[in-house]
């Protein structure tokens, strides 16, 4: 899970800005050739000037089987021409938890028919 918080890096002007402004959200592979995720989100004039300074997104992106070096994470104004960021979140020391297996029906199956053996036995 990634939590991003937006802080706006402008001087919010209400002639300008109104009461809100509108953003996407994009994860891009390590090679920038396939888009992970898109997301739309609104920064409103509270979040952007409040005491915490930034409003913030959570959200999840599929991990494949070989560890990418990096994802890239880009904040773009819909409304606004060159206004936006991009950023590389490194995994070279991420670690993740080990893989277990999951609960299967054929594992459940196996697991019933030796408990009904080992009932008969006794």
């Amino acid at each position: 899970m990634f939590k991003l918080t937006i802080i706006p890096d402008f001087i919010w002007d209400d002639a300008c800005n109104g009461t809100a402004e509108t953003f996407w959200i994009l994860v891009e592979n390590c090679d920038g050739e396939e888009i992970l995720l898109q997301d739309q989100i609104i920064l409103r004039k509270q979040s952007a000037e409040g005491e915490n300074n930034g409003q913030l997104v959570e959200f999840r992106v599929p991990m494949t089987e070989l560890m990418p070096p990096n994802y890239f994470i880009i904040v773009v104004s819909s409304g606004w021409m060159r206004l936006g960021t991009k950023l590389a979140v490194s995994f070279m020391r991420l670690i993740l938890p080990e893989r277990f297996s999951t609960h299967t029906l054929t594992g459940f199956r196996a697991f019933t028919r030796r408990s009904i053996e080992r009932a008969r036995i006794y």
